[in-house]
């Protein structure tokens, strides 16, 4: 379960480091006019990680691997047709660039991505998609766009962790020593994230606890496995 995208990675990464299916050789860190590359693919691998790190963190207290969940829904004021990037709303707030939304009417759905909002001094109604949508949403339709996503701060957690150990890996390899201050300090704001989660500070809204959370964790049952401990000589058999 990944709980961000490449591009939210790409936000938060150093102008050093950039997000590319590009195959280049990947330059010294620092040097002018030069950039690292991480291949898209790379890049996904690090977000699953980061999602590993997060389910373990929240998993005595939340069923994970967590779920996205509608935030917001809207029903469309003007036609949108095929192959267009641009939907209009009442209310454009309560969309943010790069979130998933899903587009749909009685008859079918898309899941889309936002590029970006207009100005507010000017427009507050339209909402700019990353790809053209693939069919004719009408308002007769009852055509609605909705913001699918997991509850904050969960996609900037996992962007912040996944960016922290890319760091990491190209200091280990370019640079001494080989720890990025940078990258400590994205941890350090992960791990007050975690903290306030699991003290309750930040309520994760639309997700299910996997018990009491004022009961004591010695009192719930154990896991049980598929492998078999032999009592005494602590060998699995």
């Amino acid at each position: 379960m990944a709980y961000c995208t490449t591009r939210f990675m790409q936000a938060i990464l150093p102008k050093t480091i950039i997000i590319d299916n590009a195959n280049v050789t990947t330059p010294v860190l620092g040097k002018p006019g030069t950039a690292s590359t991480v291949d898209v693919r790379t890049a996904q691998f690090y977000i699953n990680f980061a999602s590993q790190e997060i389910d373990s963190r929240l998993s005595t207290i939340y069923v994970v691997p967590l779920k996205r969940i509608k935030t917001v829904e809207l029903p469309l004021i003007e036609h949108c047709q095929k192959g267009s990037k641009t939907i209009k709303v009442e209310d454009n707030g309560g969309f943010k660039s790069g979130v998933l939304v899903r587009i749909g009417d009685i008859y079918h759905t898309e899941v889309n991505e936002v590029d970006r909002l207009p100005s507010e001094e000017y427009d507050l109604n339209t909402i700019l998609l990353m790809k053209a949508t693939a069919r004719d949403y009408t308002i007769g339709n009852q055509s609605i766009i909705s913001v699918i996503a997991y509850p904050d701060p969960i996609p900037l957690v996992c962007a912040r962790i996944a960016v922290a150990t890319i760091i990491d890996r190209l200091f280990v390899a370019e640079q001494d020593p080989d720890t990025s201050n940078y990258g400590k300090s994205l941890r350090t704001l992960v791990s007050n994230n975690l903290d306030e989660i699991m003290a309750g500070g930040i309520r994760m809204n639309g997700q299910d606890f996997v018990g009491r959370r004022f009961v004591r964790m010695s009192l719930r049952d154990t896991m049980n496995t598929s492998a078999e401990i032999q009592r005494g000589s602590g060998k699995e058999v």
